[in-house]
């Protein structure tokens, strides 16, 4: 499965010596064999002007690059930077004066994005893309993955069991577990992450970040169904800078970031980031600790400039993380059937308080990741080749299932995972035959990954009699289960080789190892100044594996008892993803209409916790998703470019969907279902509003909004549990549980109707600086956590106020900004996690307010 992988690496290596070996003889007799670079690389001047739009220059030439290295050009001004056609760190601007008003607000800028492999304008492409530079991040407050949905309408990102799950435009998926690929997967520099567990919540130092919506599956590959969000990072430059970040809060929140990028030869420089930061936990455990909450991490680029159209550019980084992680902790609402012999935890979520009966909840991870990427531009073709290696480990995973008092199940999990990748890709130039009217990535790619128990842990009834004296009985019931305990545990440990007092120890294993390849190819095609039409496709084939899959109870001295073994096929897919887009330009160069349908898949995949085997039935596998995305926008620029409005209406169709559904009665701690059918209807705009272009250029105001009717159109054997028993309901283990029930028109889980967001920000100067304040603002109409649309398992509306104050010293390069979040102190359940015993409840988290100290050299 290797031999792809060892395949691309090997012709990298090759590709680098040789031009290496070359190079010693001068870079013009390089240029002579390889082609010259092309002409417009010279780095562009630090302080050029603001630049005009693209869009503007769109009826002479089609929008066109030759690279894809990640890159953020943002200007303060409303005015956008041509076609990049260079590296991030080479990237050309003219620099003729700007069309549009000029402002000094962060709030206002133009964005190069690489949504389509290349670098284009963020206005001048037909794809729906959200896409935020580090300078808007920082005034808007976002420092972490899960704050992207409050700037992001119609992105929901929860979390569970340290597991983060994406839901973009009603697309997603709720089963969390390895093996159950994302629907909204997470990408570094354009390399995918490992599923879930890779999808780091802190940004650290970044470029921007990008969200991609609706089906990325020609360029992106299989399970980007709903969308993709990719984070871009700087890369080195023949300059010296950096940044320097402190910040401190209330419950103790204390940050850094440092951020250096330096030369070390006229054809080499790197740049390191390093971050930590850490808070006290918003919970408190009245009877144990609490999981801390921190987070640290560094990365580290090298870029080589070989010769003038040769680069290699390595990245390696490291993060671990150490959070409550959105973990349930023990069941808030008992199922009424189990109220009176499992008492609920006296507090409300509310409060944020917890009684674990000592305990912990939490999870613990590191991951680590080295990417290679060879650039080599020739005239005529760009090709470049990117490697990466990914390894995510938990630490420490664990939480309880049953009141805190009574836990009836603990689980922990402490299991790798990895992914190697490689791509190889091509793109056309300027100089390209035919490169005026037709431009074109194309490129293979290679995934191979295992993820997994090795083993799930489990402990069945973990001090399970003191519990139940307790219950019964009160304090004096307790001490006599302890007795009682400690008399039968010489008995059990001889006879079983089971430590009562510590429980019943149940082991699961099951890797799923998947191999992927494809092969991919999208061009643009401009008939005319005003009639673009845009046509790609990717081939994938895929296979995937459980192996290993077993069930054990694990006895003292490293013995243990088999009690299930899983031998099930291995599963195949053979996938073709298309997309269609057509953009029109009637008008001018800055308003366009565009309508695209893309296809995207997801891969078939067996549950990795199979604790009951094939006692009830032969392992089922999940099966491949499908969806059809179609999708009609507008992108414009009104009044002397001082609107930018983008709106867009879309309608998706799910066949096959993937939902998880966690009961421990039912077969498995977390079983999947294949949802026969869903839609999804939506409209969403966003605006940006300089109001005083001339007398108060520095007053800006921004407002986004998406509407989303999101249904299961085909649902008939749905899975639940019952409002007035807590019993579940759905096929499964045959306890008494009830029916399947028809849930067909319900809304889809974790979806909401209606979310917008709004801000308003001010710039103003002051002596050498400027003073920025802003206030924003966004909703969320609420949204269920389970398909059966009960109210028992429902997040809320809820309405989230922030704002901050910023003075940025120019002649420093320092500023110092005072921040609050969550202003009027709202409470939503964030998370809820429900079982056979009950709910589990995270809140979101409280009034959060700081003060952040920044210099820039």
């Amino acid at each position: 499965m290797r031999r792809s992988y060892a395949t691309l690496s090997g012709l990298g290596l090759v590709l680098v010596s040789g031009q290496a070996a070359y190079g010693q003889q001068g870079t013009d007799s390089l240029d002579s064999i390889l082609g010259s670079a092309p002409a417009n690389t010279a780095p562009a001047p630090t302080d050029a002007a603001p630049a005009p739009s693209a869009a503007a220059d769109a009826a002479a030439a089609p929008t066109t690059a030759t690279s894809t290295a990640p890159t953020a050009t943002a200007t303060a001004t409303e005015a956008a930077p041509p076609p990049a056609t260079g590296t991030a760190e080479t990237v050309t601007v003219a620099t003729p004066a700007a069309k549009g008003p000029v402002s000094a607000n962060r709030m206002v800028e133009e964005i190069v994005v690489t949504a389509q492999k290349r670098e284009e304008s963020l206005q001048d492409i037909p794809l729906s893309v959200t896409a935020f530079s580090a300078g808007k991040l920082e005034a808007m407050g976002v420092q972490t993955i899960q704050d992207l949905p409050n700037i992001t309408p119609g992105l929901t990102i929860t979390n569970a069991a340290g597991f983060n799950e994406a839901f973009l435009r009603g697309v997603g998926t709720d089963a969390f577990l390895p093996g159950a690929d994302p629907s909204v997967p997470f990408y570094t520099d354009g390399i995918p992450l490992l599923g879930s567990q890779g999808s780091s919540d802190n940004l650290g130092k970044i470029d921007r970040v990008e969200v991609l919506k609706g089906p990325q599956g020609t360029l992106f590959g299989t399970n980007s169904v709903g969308g993709a969000i990719n984070v871009i990072t700087p890369d080195p430059k023949q300059e010296f800078s950096g940044d320097i970040q402190a910040s401190y809060g209330n419950y103790n929140s204390q940050g850094a970031l440092g951020y250096v990028n330096a030369p070390i030869t006229d054809n080499l420089a790197f740049n390191f980031a390093a971050f930590g930061n850490q808070q006290s936990n918003f919970y408190t455990n009245v009877n144990g600790p609490v999981w801390p909450i921190w987070s640290y991490g560094g990365r580290l680029k090298v870029r080589w400039d070989i010769t003038s159209n040769l680069s290699n550019t390595f990245t390696g980084s490291y993060q671990q993380v150490s959070d409550n992680a959105g973990l349930s902790f023990d069941e808030t609402r008992v199922a009424p059937i189990f109220a009176l012999a499992f008492p609920a935890d006296p507090y409300s979520p509310k409060e944020r308080k917890l009684d674990m009966n000592g305990f912990d909840a939490g999870a613990q991870l590191h991951n680590d990741l080295l990417a290679d990427t060879i650039d080599w531009k020739m005239p005529w073709v760009e090709t470049k080749l990117i490697g990466s290696i990914q390894r995510t480990k938990d630490d420490f995973v664990q939480t309880t299932f049953g009141t805190g008092p009574l836990p009836i199940l603990l689980a922990q999990n402490r299991s790798p995972a990895s992914q190697d990748t490689g791509e190889l890709q091509f793109l056309s130039t300027p100089d390209t035959p035919f490169g005026d009217r037709f431009s074109w990535v194309g490129g293979l790619f290679y995934i191979y990954s295992t993820g997994g128990g090795s083993p799930f842990n489990f402990v069945a009834a973990p001090g399970l009699i003191p519990a139940l004296g307790k219950a019964v009985l009160g304090q004096g019931g307790e001490q006599l289960g302890t007795a009682l305990t400690t008399l039968l545990d010489p008995i059990t440990n001889k006879l079983l080789g089971i430590d009562l007092s510590q429980g019943i120890p149940i082991n699961n294993y099951g890797i799923i190892a998947g191999l992927s390849t494809s092969a991919y190819f999208q061009g643009t095609l401009k008939f005319t100044d005003w009639f673009n039409l845009t046509l790609g496709g990717r081939y994938q084939h895929t296979h995937k594996d459980l192996e290993g899959s077993r069930t054990e109870i694990g006895l003292t001295g490293g013995n243990s008892i088999l009690l299930f073994h899983n031998d099930v096929p291995q599963l195949r897919a053979n996938q073709f993803s298309p997309r269609v887009a057509l953009q029109l330009l009637p008008f001018d160069a800055e308003t366009q209409f565009y309508a695209s349908w893309a296809r995207g898949y997801k891969t078939p995949t067996y549950n990795t916790v199979n604790l009951l085997g094939e006692t009830f039935g032969p392992i089922k596998p999940v099966l491949q998703q499908k969806n059809d995305a179609y999708e009609v926008g507008m992108k414009t620029e009104l009044f002397d470019r001082t609107v930018r409005l983008n709106t867009a209406v879309f309608y998706t169709r799910e066949k096959d969907l993937l939902e998880g559904f966690v009961s421990v009665l039912t077969g498995g701690v977390v079983s999947y279902d294949n949802v026969p059918g869903a839609r999804i209807k939506g409209a969403e705009g966003d605006a940006l509003w300089v109001p005083l272009p001339e007398s108060n250029s520095g007053l800006v105001l921004t407002a986004a909004v998406s509407y989303l009717n999101a249904k299961y159109t085909n649902y008939p054997n749905g899975r639940g549990f019952d409002d007035a028993t807590g019993l579940a309901f759905g096929n499964g283990f045959p306890l008494p549980l009830l029916p399947a029930r028809n849930l067909s028109h319900n809304w889809v889980t974790r979806t909401p109707n209606l979310t917008y967001n709004a801000s308003i920000s001010q710039s103003v100067p002051l002596g050498d600086g400027s003073v920025e304040l802003a206030v924003d603002g966004n909703y969320n109409s609420g949204y269920y956590f389970l398909p059966q649309d009960s109210p028992l398992y429902r997040c809320n509306a809820y309405y989230l106020v922030n704002a901050h104050v910023t003075y940025i010293y120019e002649r420093w390069h320092a500023q110092v900004t005072g921040w609050v979040k969550n202003i009027t102190n709202q409470t939503y359940n964030a998370s809820e996690l429900t079982d056979d015993f009950g709910t589990m409840v995270v809140v979101n988290d409280p009034r959060t307010f700081g003060v952040r100290v920044k210099w820039s050299f």
